[in-house]
């Protein structure tokens, strides 16, 4: 397992931070920010690129969540160890997990969703979201609900 050590004023440290609160990161456009380790295996089943992971040592409690990190710090791009402090203050929620994975957003055109589509299918479209707390909310009561994908314009 490879990773670094990072306090909370590094520059990594500083865009997962922004990410969360809304504001724009330029040249980090196209990133997003899951906070949590449910969504691992789901961007790496997927083929989804992850630019950083950031978990705290202290908050791993299960066997399984620490073959999840392992996971996670193979596959991203970069990972780093933050303290407990570093979760409290970069989390936009109380009772941070001390798991944090910034992913680039998969674009797809029309032509390449065809191919997907079924009668049956559930499809999620998201026209003018802006906070990621809603947008996740949004996103895990379609998957609860067995939904397919979402379209965000």
């Amino acid at each position: 397992m490879n990773f670094t050590t990072l306090g909370i004023a590094s520059p990594e440290v500083k865009i997962v931070r922004d990410l969360l609160s809304g504001r724009k990161v330029h040249g980090c456009e196209d990133l997003f920010v899951c906070e949590g380790l449910w969504a691992a295996d789901k961007l790496i089943s997927k083929n989804i690129a992850v630019k950083y992971f950031f978990f705290c040592p202290d908050m791993i409690k299960t066997s399984q969540e620490r073959e999840q990190v392992n996971k996670m710090c193979e596959y991203a791009s970069a990972a780093f160890s933050i303290s407990l402090k570093a979760c409290d203050k970069i989390s936009d929620r109380d009772g941070a997990d001390g798991f944090f994975i910034v992913a680039q957003m998969p674009v797809y055109r029309l032509e390449d969703l065809e191919s997907y589509l079924s009668d049956n299918m559930v499809v999620m479209i998201l026209d003018g979201q802006e906070q990621p707390g809603n947008i996740g909310a949004i996103l895990r009561s379609l998957d609860c609900a067995g939904g397919s994908f979402a379209v965000m314009t």
